[in-house]
């Protein structure tokens, strides 16, 4: 019996010494745990993420056709060739007559505080595009010029007609009904 009890109590000492000799490995043990617990969430939150950004480019994508559209009606750059086309093609659709086309950059974001008072802009107001003022030397019929503004009017890129001035064309004897135009077209970039 008291081999028994000698046994069992070298047996306790044993696993004592053991225990308080590799204390620092089983904390180190219950640290790694925790650590990775928290690389476990830090996992889950990323993969939350991933998961987010998926849905977002699928949206992208379902709506993508309507995106390229608000690429042509307000475009990252002037883009003045395809101004060119969409203008001449207006104009020959409409019955004018181009002779010229001049173009004028304004950076609406560079104006002083002074000047977007004075124009009545909103001080909270951000400008965040750019506007292209452009000058068309046309002549045609008074029938073409209103089918020509209801084709800018009706076109994909924003267009503001700013002015018009026009003058008889003088045709030699006869009078045919057509006039010379200025047309000043405002359009916006971003």
């Amino acid at each position: 019996m008291i081999k028994n009890i000698i046994i069992i109590i070298l047996i306790l000492a044993f696993l004592g010494v053991i225990i308080f000799l590799d204390v620092p490995k089983v904390q180190s043990i219950f640290s790694l745990r925790d650590d990775i617990e928290q690389k476990k969430e830090e996992f889950d939150k990323e993969q939350e993420m991933l998961n987010r950004v998926n849905k977002l480019i699928e949206l992208y994508d379902e709506n993508k056709e309507s995106i390229d559209r608000l690429e042509y009606i307000l475009p990252v750059e002037k883009d003045i060739p395809n101004l060119i086309v969409q203008l001449e093609a207006l104009a020959v659709e409409s019955g004018l007559f181009l002779d010229s086309i001049d173009f004028f950059a304004q950076d609406k974001k560079a104006r002083s505080r002074a000047e977007r008072i004075r124009s009545g802009a909103e001080d909270n107001k951000v400008e965040n595009y750019n506007t292209l003022n452009i000058s068309l030397a046309a002549m045609g019929s008074y029938s073409a010029l209103k089918f020509f503004m209801e084709n800018v009017e009706k076109n994909i890129r924003i267009m503001d007609i700013q002015s018009i001035n026009f003058s008889s064309a003088s045709s030699g004897d006869s009078d045919v009904g057509l006039f010379n135009f200025e047309i000043k077209i405002e359009t916006y970039y971003q």
